[in-house]
């Protein structure tokens, strides 16, 4: 049990901070109106108090002496009227300092960051019903009618916001930045609030012709990729999933343009340390609507079978090493389990499945995933065909979804003409060499 003490000689303040702190679980709350009686209170808990929270507004910081000595050792969050021009605390072990005028949105959000540090506090939960979502995309649909945790372990979550709890920028600043938390975690059941709500979010991005820059864009695809995976792992690829990936591939291609230039692009992954599957299904897509570009297949239909067919063709998938393997031989040579190795030789089945059963796909993206592991001379996954049977639209993606690759193992050292000159073995047949020649032209 936390046990939270508030000095505070504001009667009606006092009552605002304690009716906010009241339905914080596992807390009992210790209230004073003077310094005397603080002083008192801690002597007689000896000890047994695990944080302090003061509303310094009156008199210098040194009437508060008899208590700083006597409190050295707890936590403090101090209430203050402006964090710019409050003195300074020296000889208090001070946890947060907040404004008073923000006192109803912070104070909640200050003792949970406090009990996530310092508590060992959690819900032991099944980890499979869970689902991690990057923190910038629930701050762009807050609030949820759903609980939002954070992980301590692989067993351990806590919760760190309530349902229809305001989740804005600044909690961003606090978290991700101060506390490293890139990702938090909603149950499963309450996946369905988050999806309608970011599908309504990306259908106004888009109605409104709002822009989105290649950095934005680059984040959002592979952030909301992340989770259609971990959904569909956990759920199934269900129609709101689908209409999710839907939605943001629209905004993709929207922002893409006619002439997808790779160069910005490329520098955002450089700088990323995000999962390979995510990155590698973003990268894709892009190079194979640049490529389709530069034969002057430049239409937004194209680009949307390209970059949809680069979504979900992986997304049955959860190891990366698993999916960075280009051929059975090479995914046989890591010794993952039979069951894995078979999920890695189905994956392009039963994903061009998976699609067949979306509603209005346009034709051709089942037999792009279907294909996207085959290879020219035969020697691809999982039909073995040659390239008289690959279609035109499936080599531009075969010869992206392998360049991908190549970049994404040196991000930092790849080189285009390099790449061309190598693989020109490889990609000796008709339209594989077609491609290949033009994929000089890409801007990296």
């Amino acid at each position: 049990m936390l046990k939270i003490f508030i000095l505070e000689d504001d009667p009606e303040l006092h009552d605002r901070i304690a009716f906010i702190l009241e339905s914080v679980p596992g807390v009992t709350l210790e209230k004073a109106f003077d310094r005397k009686h603080a002083v008192e209170i801690v002597n007689q808990h000896d000890g047994k108090i695990d944080l302090l929270i003061i509303d310094y507004h009156h008199g210098p910081l040194s009437s508060l002496s008899e208590l700083q000595r006597v409190a050295a050792h707890i936590d403090v969050i101090f209430c203050v009227s402006d964090q710019r021009t409050h003195p300074a605390t020296p000889g208090w072990k001070v946890f947060a300092v907040i404004e008073r005028s923000f006192i109803a949105s912070l104070m909640l959000l200050s003792v949970e960051k406090w009990k996530l540090e310092h508590l060992d506090h959690h819900e032991p939960i099944d980890p499979l019903a869970y689902c991690r979502i990057k923190t910038k995309l629930l701050i762009d649909v807050s609030p949820l009618y759903a609980d939002i945790y954070a992980r301590l372990s692989e067993q351990k979550y806590i919760k760190i916001f309530r349902e229809k709890d305001v989740f804005d920028t600044n909690d961003l600043i606090r978290y991700a930045q101060e506390k490293k938390i890139e990702y938090m975690y909603l149950r499963i059941v309450d996946c369905g609030d988050f999806v309608r709500k970011y599908i309504a979010y990306i259908e106004d991005l888009v109605r409104k012709n709002k822009p989105v820059s290649i950095d934005e864009i680059t984040f959002m695809h592979t952030a909301i990729h992340e989770s259609v995976q971990e959904m569909t792992e956990k759920i199934g690829f269900t129609r709101e999933i689908q209409a999710l990936a839907k939605s943001q591939i629209q905004l993709t291609v929207k922002t893409m343009g006619r002439k997808p230039t790779l160069k910005n692009m490329l520098k955002k992954l450089e700088e990323r340390t995000g999962q390979y599957l995510s990155d590698h299904s973003f990268l894709t897509g892009y190079l194979a609507c640049g490529i389709a570009a530069q034969m002057e297949w430049n239409s937004e239909a194209t680009y949307h079978k390209l970059m949809l067919a680069s979504f979900v063709h992986d997304i049955t998938l959860n190891d990366n090493a698993l999916a960075n393997c280009e051929t059975v031989e090479q995914a046989t040579a890591l010794g993952v389990s039979e069951e894995a190795l078979g999920a890695f030789k189905k994956h392009p089945l039963r994903v061009a499945e998976m699609v067949r059963q979306m509603n209005d796909i346009p034709a051709d993206v089942d037999a792009i995933v279907m294909q996207h592991h085959e290879l020219p001379g035969g020697g691809g996954f999982p039909r073995g065909i040659t390239s008289t049977y690959i279609s035109p639209l499936s080599a531009i993606f075969i010869v992206a979804h392998h360049m991908s690759k190549v970049i994404l193992r040196d991000k930092t050292n790849f080189d285009l003409k390099d790449y061309v000159r190598k693989t020109s073995e490889m990609w000796h047949q008709a339209q594989f060499k077609k491609i290949l020649n033009v994929c000089e032209a890409l801007v990296f």
